[in-house]
């Protein structure tokens, strides 16, 4: 099926150790464009505020080298501005969005690995910012268009159970729970105009954005000992592949849920032992 080889092929692109995120969001947009029967794929295009040399100020539009506190700023700013080159630049193309995938997180080093008790304010605000606020900014902010889906509009985004404290993760785990909670009220606002919102909460991959974490592998390397269906921290194919069943009409009866793929660790109340392992 053309939904399985999209998958494996957006699950590859974060396990390249030679590409950068500029590289990997623009093969992950090829890969939906080519991929997906009638779909064509863009880019994030933003804007930032800046001094021109006479004092004046102006708007640089760029799409590619931001970060990922930059997409929250820009997106929030559509929000509440309701303009921006973002949603501009989809109108010009499409008259309508079926399907949104919000991966946006981040948090500073201090506020991960271990740290919560000394993490100050402004390091747990721009966690929670980027990582949590940061879906309802571009929900929102793309909401018209979603709302004109056909079949209605899915929008997923990324989470890592914030029902429980894992080591390391920290004040992440913390946006992470308002992102969750995010989502349910968003399900439960924006449903009767046929959008839906949920999260996935996947186990760990090996990617870009988990080795950006310190002590990543405390978590990650017994996952596949806990887990009833085992659990290959490099495939992030098995991510993708319910990413896209979200995202399309199969899904149109589901909304404000937290879907778990990671091979059955969340259902575990104990470590496996090792006759159950096999």
């Amino acid at each position: 099926m053309w939904i399985e080889h999209l998958a494996r092929d957006i699950g590859a692109l974060g396990q390249e150790e030679s590409t950068t995120p500029e590289r990997a969001l623009d093969q992950m947009s090829r890969a939906a464009a080519w991929g997906v029967p009638g779909c064509s794929a863009s880019l994030v295009v933003l804007w930032r505020e800046v001094v021109a040399p006479d004092g004046t100020g102006r708007h640089v539009v760029s799409d590619y080298g931001a970060s990922h506190s930059d997409l929250s700023e820009a997106f929030e700013y559509q929000y509440t501005t309701d303009q921006g080159p973002t949603v501009e630049a989809v109108r010009e193309h499409w008259d309508h969005v079926d399907g949104l995938l919000h991966a946006i997180a981040y948090a500073p080093e201090s506020a991960l690995g271990g740290n919560f008790l000394n993490t100050g304010w402004e390091d747990v605000a721009k966690a929670i910012h980027v990582s949590g606020y940061s879906l309802a900014a571009l929900t929102v902010g793309m909401r018209d268009l979603l709302a004109k889906a056909p079949e209605g509009a899915g929008v997923v985004s990324l989470t890592f159970d914030a029902s429980v404290a894992w080591p390391v993760y920290d004040w992440m785990g913390s946006a992470k729970a308002v992102l969750e909670n995010s989502a349910r009220y968003l399900a439960r606002d924006l449903g009767p105009e046929g959008i839906r919102v949920n999260t996935i909460s996947a186990g760990p991959i090996k990617s870009l954005a988990g080795g950006s974490i310190p002590g990543f592998s405390q978590i990650a390397d017994s996952w596949g000992d806990n887990s009833p269906l085992g659990w290959d921290t490099k495939d992030a194919s098995v991510v993708a592949g319910p990413a896209l069943f979200l995202m399309s009409p199969a899904a149109r009866a589901v909304t404000g849920t937290v879907m778990h793929v990671d091979g059955g660790y969340h259902a575990m109340g104990a470590p496996m032992a090792p006759d159950v392992q096999g």
